[in-house]
């Protein structure tokens, strides 16, 4: 007797929703404070937090994907991290995402198959967004590892020999290779 899966679960997501509407000029107001968020607190700058030879593998890979954006010098870790990512994959034409659940979907579509993306939702309270992010920019992040991981990454992905390796190896279900190739640093 054959098994079939009755409902196929999608990648999860988390939704932060306010308790109430925010409205324009009430979240212009709050644009300022979430975009200080952002950086680090007593203006320190990534050269301030990070270890030398971390900052500097930084700022190779800044040049090659960011350029010479001075204000993220600014930013807290992880958001530099974040950004760092987001311009590697969209420079060397790489997705983190999508590919694999676009096919799984179309598949479950054609046999029937119910599909369910697993929701948390979050609710914020407006009158204490503000606070909030004040907090926030206060509080510092012990983001150094993320960053460092992050920055591993990218040089990874950088390889394009390896990275076209890995790919034709997944794609033709060749284990063997998958297990040769060195493991992406896991984000």
């Amino acid at each position: 007797m054959a098994l079939r899966a009755q409902e196929i679960l999608l990648d999860s997501s988390a939704d932060v929703e306010p308790d109430e509407k925010i409205g324009l000029f009430r979240g212009l107001g709050l644009l300022p404070t979430a975009l200080k968020a952002r950086k680090n607190p007593d203006e320190k700058t990534l050269r301030d937090l990070l270890p030398p030879d971390l900052y500097a593998r930084w700022l190779v890979q800044k040049k090659r994907f960011i350029g010479s954006d001075s204000g993220i010098e600014e930013w807290r870790p992880i958001f530099a991290a974040q950004k760092l990512r987001r311009e590697a994959l969209d420079d060397l034409k790489l997705r983190d995402s999508g590919m694999v659940w676009e096919v799984i979907g179309k598949l479950a579509s054609k046999h029937d198959i119910a599909t369910t993306t697993p929701r948390i939702k979050f609710t914020v309270h407006t009158r204490d967004i503000k606070a909030k992010l004040k907090e926030f920019t206060r509080e510092p992040l012990a983001d150094t590892e993320c960053f460092a991981t992050t920055l591993d990454l990218v040089v990874a992905l950088s390889d394009s020999d390896t990275e076209a390796r890995r790919a034709r190896a997944w794609a033709t279900a060749d284990l063997a290779t998958l297990q040769a190739l060195p493991p992406l640093p896991a984000r």
